[in-house]
């Protein structure tokens, strides 16, 4: 299907009286065209920010934006996020600029971060976080409609909400030895690469002995947003949004993709060359691996439940 026609098919279903979105997350998970503000209508609609209603855009933006600014009214130094919004994506001007611009943006970035500490005060601000809410920034703030860039910090913010609800579990090291924290969530992974490839399994964990934590923890954390360049990262997620099978689905399914990706250099490497393979993640058909994901079966079959 050309472009165009895929364009005219998001358009058919974003302009429904009741967006169908199980059609939606078809749509997405192929990828979502780069025509004005497609992808950043998309992404909130399957975040859960804006209804399946189209009608009810316009009051639901009015009052989740307006909601947001009243949040701001009593912002505080937050030095941490400060840092860690100065160190990301250094290699985008955007971001890491010395414009007015880059620092207008930077300055947002802290603050939706810190509204997010403050009505979250016992998980409160974890380190990452800020590569979760930069690509949802990044899109909204390049979004074709003035009025939808001016509220960018404000679309940002509640669409991170939406999708740190299901990862937050990762965030926290109290959990971390529970079923829904972040070892949990390695070990899945694991099994479902021993399920697709018992061989690169065994040599992996059990005869090189590296343990995963050292590459799936940032991978799964921060649901791949360092491990590809920044435009393939857009594109994963629309994967990972779209997804029928789930969202942490998509991502244990890819990240094992990733592993069998490299099968003939882990193979032949030792403990040294899988952690730098997998530290360092090779530039790669990002198209081939995501269909290769997409090939494989559900973690919830391998699994016997949800991941």
């Amino acid at each position: 299907m050309s472009t165009e026609a895929r364009v005219q098919r998001f358009k058919q279903e974003l302009q429904a009286s009741h967006i169908n979105i199980h059609s939606l997350k078809r749509l997405a998970m192929q990828g979502i065209p780069e025509h004005a503000n497609l992808r950043a209508t998309v992404w909130k609609v399957l975040l859960g920010y804006l209804p399946p209603s189209p009608d009810e855009w316009s009051a639901t933006l009015a009052r989740r934006r307006t909601q947001y600014h009243v949040f701001c009214s009593d912002e505080e130094t937050q030095q941490q996020i400060t840092r860690d919004v100065m160190r990301t994506h250094p290699d985008l001007q955007f971001f890491s600029g010395r414009s007015e611009g880059a620092e207008l943006h930077r300055q947002e970035l802290q603050r939706a971060l810190f509204m997010y500490a403050k009505l979250n005060p016992g998980l409160c601000y974890i380190q990452g976080m800020n590569e979760l809410i930069a690509p949802l920034y990044y899109l909204f703030k390049h979004d074709p409609d003035p009025q939808a860039r001016q509220y960018a910090e404000a679309d940002a913010f509640w669409c991170f909400m939406e999708l740190i609800s299901e990862f937050r579990d990762h965030f926290c090291a109290q959990l971390d030895n529970a079923q829904t924290g972040i070892k949990a969530t390695i070990r899945r992974l694991m099994t479902v690469l021993q399920a697709c490839d018992y061989k690169l399994w065994q040599h992996i964990e059990v005869t090189c002995k590296v343990d995963p934590q050292y590459y799936a923890f940032r991978w799964i954390t921060l649901l791949l947003a360092q491990e590809f360049p920044f435009p393939d990262t857009l594109r994963t997620w629309d994967t990972i949004l779209g997804d029928p099978h789930g969202r942490m689905d998509c991502l244990l399914r890819i990240c094992t993709a990733m592993i069998l990706g490299q099968k003939e250099r882990l193979m032949q490497g030792d403990f040294t060359v899988i952690m730098k393979t997998l530290q360092r993640y090779p530039l790669t058909n990002l198209e081939a691996l995501l269909q290769k994901a997409a090939s494989l079966p559900s973690c919830k079959d391998i699994l016997g439940s949800s991941p």
